[in-house]
């Protein structure tokens, strides 16, 4: 069975009354200006007829596509998923489509990313990147305006929009200081790069602000899985009575959470847990985290913000912290 016909620039000109070019100058906001009753005429026109303006030969024309391609390191973690939904929505806010690309924390499946969006001739890229070393050579002949979000591959062009992840983990570790915790343990990823690295070095400051030597025998590691920080804290619990943890990320605070109850420890009287990331999950958990929270729509607001000003001057473009972070105080910590 066939479709309906395509509906064409020429059927909405005969409908309204006008020339096809009028009706590409209307739809495309110019180039050259429409008096305000025939540019109602062809938009009713368009609507009765279902019009809808083909992008790809409008591209061709205006060498602008209107896509942008966003690279997110795992869809799957919550941090990443919410910066992701913002980033779409600040985009659509500015009249752009968003190509997404699941690198899954694989730097080969990055890049290959970062090619195919190329490919496709997108207007511009946005790569939220985990922080695990990357190759950024191939990045430096890009010349789309490219704009790097929670994390930037060393030598890279490019501007940074991100948070403060040292102060992160200061703050959430020095409220554990506050409630009495002498030995705050911290759970981070398997490498110091990136955002962890930092979040890594605010644990340390929080230490050394009260007094307190880091000691290295604290610092546990495991994959960004539940599952995996669940192993590892298991573990730790089962050879050292800690009393006090704070999580890098989000993904591991529910798998301490599930190893202090495989352990028959209970949160927060006998394991005291804070995390960093701020995502709408830690609210639901059983007890609900306390956690570090960040204006995740103003980073994405000013990361397409970033992306518009490099259009315009690639060499202008400067790195940006976002503010404020704030402690959101629950039951985990046992305020």
């Amino acid at each position: 069975m066939m479709g309906a016909p395509l509906v064409t620039a020429a059927d909405v000109g005969r409908r309204a009354g006008t020339s096809v070019a009028v009706v590409i100058y209307v739809m495309n906001d110019g180039p050259r200006p429409v008096a305000a009753e025939t540019r109602d005429r062809v938009l009713r026109a368009a609507r009765e007829l279902g019009y809808r303006p083909n992008r790809l030969a409008g591209s061709l024309r205006t060498r602008r596509s209107g896509f942008i391609g966003l690279v997110v390191p795992n869809t799957a973690n919550p941090y990443f998923g919410a910066l992701a939904r913002a980033i779409e929505r600040a985009a659509d806010e500015a009249g752009l489509l968003t190509f997404v690309a699941n690198a899954s924390l694989s730097n080969a499946r990055e890049r290959a990313s970062i090619g195919a969006f190329l490919d496709a001739r997108v207007d511009g890229l946005l790569i939220i990147d985990v922080g695990e070393p990357l190759d950024s050579s191939a990045l430096k002949t890009v010349t789309v305006p490219l704009v790097w979000v929670h994390h930037r591959a060393a030598g890279a062009p490019g501007p940074l929009i991100h948070f403060d992840d040292r102060a992160t983990a200061r703050e959430a570790t020095a409220h554990l200081l506050q409630h009495g915790h002498r030995r705050v343990h911290c759970l981070t990823g398997p490498i110091d790069a990136g955002p962890v690295a930092d979040r890594l070095q605010g644990w340390r400051d929080a230490l050394l602000d009260a007094g307190i030597k880091p000691n290295d025998s604290w610092i546990l590691r495991s994959d960004y899985t539940p599952f995996a920080a669940r192993e590892t804290v298991a573990d730790a619990l089962a050879k050292d009575q800690m009393s006090s943890l704070v999580a890098f990320t989000d993904v591991h605070a529910f798998g301490v959470l599930r190893a202090a109850a495989d352990r028959n420890r209970r949160v927060p009287d006998d394991l005291a847990i804070a995390t960093c990331d701020g995502t709408p999950e830690t609210e639901y958990s059983v007890p609900t985290l306390t956690t570090v929270t960040k204006p995740i729509e103003a980073l994405a607001a000013r990361a397409i913000a970033a992306w518009q000003a490099a259009q315009l001057s690639p060499d202008d473009a400067s790195d940006e912290t976002v503010g404020p972070i704030t402690l959101e105080r629950r039951q985990s910590c046992g305020c």
